[in-house]
Order: structure tokens, then sequence, then C-alpha cells
């Protein structure tokens, strides 16, 4: 196709074609690369055909009654060459972070007409709303002045405060990492080519020319590593059938990962039931990794070959946590870190143990360390739902009258019944809850504060 052939480079084309219809094939490709390219005519059959950038298209071999041709885009040498964000990407970025500034603007303002100025609250809102307002106006500064700048021996990445220099022959591969071309060195990888920038296809097709993929030298690597290793099967063919398998596991733990999810969320009935499963989910994943015979892995691998658990495991995780955090209200918080640091030391270590094979780890010790952070959220969900939920009658109970109703603005508000209670020990002065307990209670009613001692020896209170 036309844009195939803009943008491609040394792409061998292995395809028969009987004489008549590769003739026609070579008389359509000058047109195909008018406006870009601009042949040049024939040198003669057998020889190189070349066009004005630098490209080039290698002719055919004969092959008894076919034609065998061979088709070789060989990009410029990239002089001189600017890339920018594209006028589309610049005003849905710019629009964003205005309408984002905004609605930080009037959040401040609303909750600023609520509040008094002097308190500890109003002094922490203005900080947040000038961190979040200096962060959307870096995004839309950046915008306008971020790009990237090939030059005859460098290139050049300007940004807002700093430009940052590479040098070509510095560059020992690329990769493509998510929505970006990763520039390789060897001491970095934070050299970034966005695939929103005008000109990323030239930029790739002179990186693929010139470097290589370092993704797909690993994904090779790896594929030739479980090829080669009799653990995973007596011979290749074994080998492959149990990868496809370990993949199918690994897709149906995290389809039922994310459904889950989306009960544990949005609609955890039977409480218990949704609840246990979600927590019991955790382990069972951990599970499946432990008797996969190294063939499935807790995180990312370098090659990607090795199916993967991650994004399973995290969604489960911070669900459970959600849950909790939403549930149940700990009146002494610092009461459950000692339990929340041992589950998270538990699940942690189980974490670190099936991912002590670090050569085949897409981040090291970063990747640890980011298991570990996610076994912390988990780990308090889990503590504050097995403490709350399977816990005995109240130890304290007082009632006391609803002072005030308040709500805050927006398209998810919160609701709060302003009290002044003392129980247990304990003094409160504003409940969070639900949209149909806030409709339900009027100012003047009488409630009921509740402490419980908690299965785990946390307190936590409850509003009747």
């Amino acid at each position: 196709s036309r844009r195939a052939l803009k943008r491609s480079c040394k792409v061998a084309i292995m395809v028969y074609f009987s004489d008549d219809v590769f003739q026609n094939l070579v008389s359509q490709l000058p047109s195909a690369l008018d406006g870009t390219a601009g042949a040049k005519k024939w040198a003669g059959q057998g020889s190189v055909r070349h066009f004005r950038d630098g490209s080039s298209l290698t002719s055919f071999n004969l092959r008894g009654d076919y034609l065998y041709p061979t088709l070789t885009f060989v990009t410029p040498p990239m002089n001189n060459f600017t890339l920018s964000l594209t006028k589309f990407w610049k005003i849905l970025t710019i629009t964003c972070c205005l309408a984002m500034l905004l609605g930080v603007g009037y959040w401040i303002f609303t909750e600023f007409t609520q509040m008094d100025l002097s308190s500890e609250r109003a002094v922490v809102m203005g900080l947040m709303g000038l961190i979040l307002s200096g962060i959307f106006i870096y995004g839309i500064l950046s915008t306008v002045y971020d790009k990237v700048i090939f030059t005859a021996d460098e290139i050049q990445f300007v940004g807002l405060f700093r430009t940052k220099v590479l040098k070509k022959s510095s560059i020992i591969s690329y990769s493509i990492v998510n929505s970006y071309i990763q520039l390789n060195t060897a001491t970095s990888h934070n050299h970034l080519i966005s695939v929103y920038y005008s000109g990323y296809s030239e930029a790739l097709g002179w990186l693929a020319a010139n470097y290589p993929n370092l993704e797909r030298e690993l994904y090779k690597a790896e594929e030739k590593e479980i090829m080669a290793d009799a653990s995973f099967g007596l011979d290749k063919r074994e080998r492959e059938q149990n990868l496809a398998a370990a993949r199918r596991r690994a897709k149906v733990y995290n389809i039922a990962a994310y459904l889950l999810a989306g009960f544990i969320l949005f609609y955890p009935k039977p409480y218990a039931l949704v609840m246990g499963l979600g927590i019991a989910f955790v382990p069972i994943g951990l599970l499946v990794v432990a008797t996969s015979k190294g063939m499935i892995k807790i995180d990312d691998t370098l090659g990607k070959v090795y199916p993967t658990l991650i994004a399973g495991l995290i969604t489960i995780a911070l669900c459970v946590f959600l849950r909790g955090l939403l549930d149940f209200d700990l009146v002494d918080y610092t009461a459950a870190i000692l339990s929340v640091l041992i589950g998270t030391i538990l699940i942690g270590g189980v974490f670190i143990v099936l991912s002590r094979d670090r050569k085949h780890s897409g981040g090291g010790w970063f990747a640890i360390a980011a298991l570990l952070f996610f076994s912390l959220p988990f780990s308090y969900g889990m503590v504050v739902h097995l403490n709350c939920y399977y816990d005995g009658p109240p130890v304290a109970v007082t009632k006391t009258e609803v002072l005030k109703k308040r709500s805050t603005t927006g398209s998810d508000p919160n609701y709060y019944l302003e009290v002044d209670a003392s129980v247990g020990g304990y003094s409160f002065e504003k409940f969070e809850v639900g949209w149909a307990k806030y409709q339900r209670v009027e100012v003047g009613d009488s409630v009921e504060v509740l402490i419980y001692p908690g299965r785990l020896n946390i307190a936590w209170v409850d509003l009747d």
C-alpha cells in the first residue's frame, strides 16, 4: 500500500508474481511514491532503482516462470529533521489542561467559601491547588515547546527547562514502549520519542534501518531459551504446547480477576463471598505461578514471551484496598500498622521468592519494589476486612444528635453528618455516610455511635 511504501524500511516482499503482474506492480511504484520520493528512471533490469529521498528499490530475480522481487527502502540520513506534537494532539492536550486548570480553580473556590481560611485543612488544600495548577500549566507549556531535533551527529530533546543531547554514535538499540520509541544507550534508557509526534514514522524507519530492535532481539532470545529448556517439555513441540497452555491459564486468570474486580467495586453482594474470593484470588495467583514450573511469571519479562499475572494481581489488590477504605472506619490507624506490615512482608516475600529469577525481570529491583508497593494496599484491605467484618458486638455505644448535614459538589459528591459525640475515649465531629443514609437522616435526629473492638484488636467505629 502507499502507506507501507512510505513508512517501511528494508522490507523484503517475498511473493511470487507472474511476469505481467510484476511489470504492472513496477509501473505503479513511482506513482505510489510521487510527492514524497519522486522516482528516477530505471537504470536497467537487475540494478537498483533510486529515489530522491535516498530510498531504493532492489530489482527482482527470475525463478522459473515467476519473479521473486525484493523491495528495500532505505531512509534518508535524518539531518536537520524536527519532530513535535501534531496539531491535533497539541489542541487536545492544551484544551484538556485548561479544562483541568479551571476545574481545580473552581474546586478550590467552592471549598474555601465553606471553611475557615486559617485552618490546617485550608492550608493543605491551598498547597494542593498550587501543585495541581503548576502541573497543568507545565503541561501546556511543554506541549508548545517540547520537540526532538535530528542533526548530522546527534539527537536533541528540547524541553521547557533543558535540552538533552544524545550522540547518534552512542545509540545501541531502540524499543517500542507503550506510545514511545525508547532509544537505548549503554548507560540510559530515558530518551523517548512520542508516537504522537509528526515525523514519528520517519524516525522509526531511520532507527529500524540503523539499529536493532531490542524487544525483538529479547523476544527471540527468550523464545529460544524456552525451546531449549528440557524442564518445559521433552521436545520442541511439547514445549510449544506447554507455553501455549500457560498463556491460556494466565489469560483466564487475568480475565477472571477483572470480572471479580468489577463485582468488588460496584456490586459486592453477597459481601462475604465476593470479598472472600477477592482476598483468596491473590494466593490463588501465586499458586498458579508456583505450579507453572517457571513458565508463568508474576511480572513482565524483558522479552515478554512468558505469560504474566501482574495485571490481574494488581487489579484485585487495589480493589480489595478500596473496599477496606470505603466500608469501614478505623478509630486508630496506628493500631493497624503492625498487622498491615506483617501482611505486606508475608505476601511481598512470596512475590519476591517467585520472582527470584531476576534475569527475566523487566525492572530488576524496581520490579521488586513495585511488587512490595502493591502488597501494601492489598494487605491493608485484607486486614481491615478480617478485623471489621468478622467482629463481635460493640463495646461502647452512645446516642448523639445530628447537628448538620453537608455534601461536597461535583459529579461524585461525598455526604457528611456532623455530630458532637464522645464514646469509648474517642471524640467524633463528623461521619461520612452513603447517599441513602444521608437522605434518611435529618438535622436533629438521634443516631447511635458504636465502637467495636476489632477481631484483630483494631478498634473501629460505625454510625447507626
